[in-house]
């Protein structure tokens, strides 16, 4: 059952086991949408280290920690620019806004998470997002709806299925490299690094993504033209990112 299904199937009262669900889904689709850009990105020759998770969900994948992003000679230390945004923004809310530590770990994993879109689209790779809710107490968490990326001389769109399986592999694959080490550990044994056109991401890759060059089953399939059709309309493949809200338009950006 989809996420639109279960919703219509919640009655007034709201029943919690469906509303559970709904968080859930939304919650590892976050995941996967993540994990798809950082398993391109590894692809395109970027180098980003990602700290440690030491408490895990048996319901749910974790949203990843990105500590630093390095490309083009240059590196962005994505935490300290998330912290940074976020005294800001605690500061202008006021005392009459009460911000709780679960609303400000998602407004940091808002903020990492554009700070990835914008490394993205200086990576030539496209993403066509979804319409999101403003919040009051927090920033949004954008939503990818596609993913075009050039590689290997063919043009690839990730629609939702593919961003999910792509992206949840990658998320798991990231987290099986977190074993044998806990927050006593050093700094160095706290991060992981994962390196410019990672092996088993590449494998990742050719079994979910390049499937659709070799056999029809996919939902996806390589374009060879630089226009991709796209739900009735023609999307330039090039570098762009559309923000979801005024707020977060007003945020600096780390890529100078």
């Amino acid at each position: 059952m989809s996420k639109q299904d279960v919703a219509k199937s919640i009655d007034v009262t709201g029943d919690k086991k469906d509303w559970d669900y709904l968080k859930r889904s939304s919650k590892t689709f976050e995941a996967c949408q993540q994990g798809a850009l950082l398993g391109l990105l590894s692809l395109f020759g970027v180098q980003y280290e990602i700290e440690k998770v030491y408490k895990k969900s048996t319901k749910t994948s974790p949203l990843l920690t990105v500590k630093s992003v390095e490309y083009f000679n240059k590196k962005i230390d994505v935490i300290n620019y998330v912290t940074l945004e976020m005294d800001k923004a605690v500061k202008c809310c006021g005392q009459e806004k009460k911000w709780a530590s679960q609303l400000i770990k998602r407004s940091m994993d808002a903020l990492s998470f554009s700070v990835l879109l914008e490394v993205a689209a200086e990576n030539s790779i496209a993403c066509q997002m979804k319409k999101t809710r403003k919040t009051e107490f927090t920033i949004v968490m954008k939503k990818v709806r596609s993913i075009t990326a050039q590689l290997h001389n063919m043009l690839f769109v990730l629609d939702k299925e593919t961003i999910r399986d792509f992206g949840l592999s990658v998320n798991r694959t990231i987290i099986d490299r977190m074993a044998g080490s806990n927050r006593k550990s050093s700094l160095i044994d706290r991060i992981v690094t994962v390196n410019p056109y990672d092996q088993q991401i590449e494998k990742l890759f050719e079994k979910y993504i390049c499937k659709g060059v070799y056999n029809n089953l996919s939902a996806f399939k390589p374009v060879p033209s630089i226009l991709l059709d796209f739900d009735g309309t023609n999307l330039e493949v090039k570098s762009f990112i559309s923000d979801s809200s005024d707020d977060q338009k007003r945020n600096r950006s780390p890529i100078a």
